[in-house]
């Protein structure tokens, strides 16, 4: 007992010691920063950079309605039916002609995998009267998952994003920001009717 009580003293005078050096070591950091600094902060010489903040490219909004598993259809459009509205820009709104949606499982997207992963996905895809092909992906959290439910696009209850389909290879058109996706229907039961309408702001720019 004695023994372990004048371990614990050293170990206490130790650890004293260290925030006394780690203390000097920051008012020696504080003041070179500060010499550096005063009068006058340093001119900044390099060129201000490209925005990387997200703007708003335009609105989406619309139904779907699909089965559980119909994303293994090869033809979107012959997997569900809906509505699809898109203005961009804003002041440009157009209805897509023909409209397909899609939901069930399709494996983690790379890169965002924790997010992706064990989420449901619904697409919804639509052909435009000036022959761009859209498609809004959604991936919903199982909580936000089910009959008479709805989720922002938060990164938590719904990550959400829009897609040109116009070229052979798509194009990211931006993230989903304000707004939500509502389910009337929704099950991961195959077959299963899920149903529901959405509306978003896409958010794009600086990252794009």
């Amino acid at each position: 007992m004695v023994a372990l009580h004048a371990r614990v003293k050293v170990v206490d005078a130790r650890y004293h010691e260290e925030q006394e050096e780690e203390l000097a070591l920051g008012s020696r950091r504080r003041a070179t920063i500060t010499a550096e600094i005063a009068p006058t902060p340093p001119a900044w010489t390099f060129p201000q950079p490209a925005t990387a903040c997200l703007t708003t490219l335009g609105t989406v909004k619309g139904t779907f309605s699909t089965t559980w598993g119909s994303l293994t259809e090869p033809d979107p459009f012959a997997a569900g039916t809906g509505t699809f509205d898109a203005a961009f820009p804003a002041d440009d709104p157009q209805s897509a002609g023909t409209v397909g949606s899609a939901a069930g499982y399709e494996g983690s997207e790379p890169g965002v995998e924790s997010i992706t992963s064990g989420r449901a996905q619904v697409t919804v895809v639509g052909s435009f009267p000036d022959g761009t092909v859209r498609a809004l992906v959604f991936f919903v959290d199982p909580e936000v998952f089910a009959a008479g439910k709805e989720g922002p696009y938060d990164w938590q209850s719904v990550m959400a994003f829009a897609l040109d389909y116009t070229q052979s290879e798509p194009v990211l058109t931006g993230l989903f920001g304000d707004g939500k996706i509502h389910f009337d229907e929704a099950s991961t039961e195959s077959g299963a009717p899920v149903t529901g309408s959405f509306e978003a702001t896409v958010l794009g720019g600086g990252l794009f």
